[in-house]
């Protein structure tokens, strides 16, 4: 016989961790996401997730419309929104338990 001993623990750490430009904050309201993006902090990810995607549909079906919200500065344009906001719904769904934290 024998004696097993060990230790587990819990480790957090981040495992997603995207940044843009506040110069799409005029495109992310029209698109109806931008609480789910500034606002959700200690939420988890499952629970925005529908929200991103429902305002992802709508971009995409709609260019033309969040094309006229581009930034006049270059930083902040459609052509960035949309394959940004395509990866955080991809790495949400990876970890849907996962608690959002946000930097400003």
């Amino acid at each position: 016989m024998s004696l097993d001993i060990g230790l587990r623990a819990m480790v957090e750490s981040d495992v997603v961790d995207q940044n843009i430009t506040h110069n799409l904050t005029p495109m992310w309201r029209e698109a109806g996401v931008y609480e789910a993006l500034y606002k959700s902090e200690g939420k988890t990810a499952k629970e925005v997730i529908p929200i991103l995607e429902k305002g992802l549909k709508v971009m995409m079906d709609n260019p033309e419309r969040f094309k006229k919200l581009d930034s006049p500065n270059g930083w902040g344009l459609y052509k960035n929104a949309v394959p940004w906001l395509t990866r955080l719904i991809i790495n949400f769904k990876e970890y849907p338990d996962g608690v959002i934290w946000i930097s400003r």
